[in-house]
């Protein structure tokens, strides 16, 4: 199911998926990791359902949608794709190809790419239609990242391949060994500047590759892997690298949060923490899920932790968003601030995140407080939430 939410003149869109999908178990024998139950509070954020439509069933994959300008393009298992007018709900066009898809969606509004179960990738175009595909050895369940007229897509297997947008034409292929065991969880890539990919891996490394050759300009430990068996190890890059002026910020599992320079890779501030959903970036401001669903934000000048709140913990949480884009600077500089009560900021942005259950909860900015919270269809919501203006 797909919805959005209405947020004063914003929009929200959250995907959610079958219980057996989590990461975390929806329901774990270990009393402690017996979820929250839901808190009362006084909202202080208004919200509305604006639309909601059902493009398919994503199991046994955790699918993604796309947010290019006004449009949103999704797609499901049985070979959805669409792309819909992200104010109204409105279908623009729809495709349907014939295999079951494992990955998906990346866009940049020209190219439209998604990943099937046998390690094929398929482009559509401005309309829908099919400009090629290309086969890869290997699983592909992370969304590929389109745009700089390439395609990047990866497999499983610890390969990164680049094709031509336009034309299907492989460029490079880039490769890290594989981790023993890993969470199968989407490790997304993102552009950087300067021509690069960033890229995290199951063994808590993270790359710069050169668009230009697929070579690596760096690669760095955000956190080296502990223990003794290989799920002691475990050691994933969750989520998507977020960049913050000049450094590259990501988290990985039973690691940590690192700060890192984004021409050299230079480690320049770490944390420890363990998350599997990611993080979210406002301004300087840092905001993380951690393995228990607690969530905190740090201030990456200061280097320190402004607030976190454990109301929600244990319910599963997607990796986090922001919701609004006006300008705030007013947080406090507290260390270790627990979640307080208060006003928040009048317009401030709020932290958003879904949980296992449906529910998509809105945090103040400001500290952390839980200003409103939306109930779905019920389906866990375990892909990062997407929000946009409405034009």
């Amino acid at each position: 199911m797909h919805s959005f939410i209405r947020l004063k003149r914003f929009v929200l869109f959250a995907v959610s998926v079958g219980c057996a999908a989590l990461l975390a178990a929806c329901a774990s024998p270990d009393s402690r990791r017996v979820p929250a139950p839901l808190t009362e509070f006084k909202p202080s954020l208004e919200l509305k359902q604006a639309w909601k439509t059902n493009i398919g069933n994503a199991k046994p994959y955790l699918f993604r949608p796309a947010v290019v300008d006004n449009a949103v393009y999704a797609a499901a298992a049985n070979g959805a794709v669409v792309k819909m007018d992200a104010s109204r709900g409105a279908v623009i066009w729809r495709a349907r190809l014939n295999t079951k898809l494992s990955a998906g969606v990346g866009s940049d509004g020209a190219h439209t790419a998604v990943g099937s179960v046998d390690g094929q990738v398929y482009v559509l175009g401005r309309e829908g239609q099919l400009l090629w595909k290309k086969g890869l050895k290997g699983e592909i369940i992370t969304p590929p990242l389109v745009g700089r007229s390439v395609v990047v897509a990866r497999t499983n297997d610890g390969r990164i391949t680049a094709f031509d947008a336009q034309t299907g034409a492989r460029k490079w292929t880039f490769w890290h060994e594989a981790a023993p065991l890993s969470l199968r969880i989407t490790e997304d890539m993102v552009f950087a500047d300067a021509g690069l990919v960033l890229a995290g891996f199951p063994d808590g490394a993270l790359a710069a590759i050169r668009l230009a050759d697929g070579a690596a300009q760096w690669q760095s430990p955000v956190s080296y892997p502990r223990g003794v068996t290989d799920s002691e190890r475990m050691n994933d890059v969750a989520g998507a690298p977020v960049r913050i002026n000049r450094e590259i910020c990501a988290v990985t599992f039973q690691g940590s949060i690192s700060c890192m320079e984004v021409q050299t890779g230079q480690v320049l501030w770490e944390q420890p923490l363990s998350s599997y959903a990611g993080l979210a970036q406002y301004e300087s401001k840092l905001i993380a899920v951690d393995e228990r669903a607690v969530i905190s934000l740090y201030d990456t000048a200061s280097r320190q932790r402004i607030w976190k709140n454990a109301q929600l913990k244990n319910r599963a949480l997607s990796a986090p968003a922001i919701a609004g884009l006006e300008p705030f600077s007013a947080i406090p500089n507290t260390e270790h601030a627990e979640a307080t009560p208060g006003k928040p900021l009048k317009n401030a942005p709020a932290v958003v995140a879904g949980d296992y259950k449906g529910f998509v909860h809105f945090l103040s900015l400001q500290n952390g407080e839980l200003i409103a919270r939306a109930k779905t269809d019920g389906s866990a919501i375990t892909a990062p939430l997407y929000l946009q203006a409405v034009l």
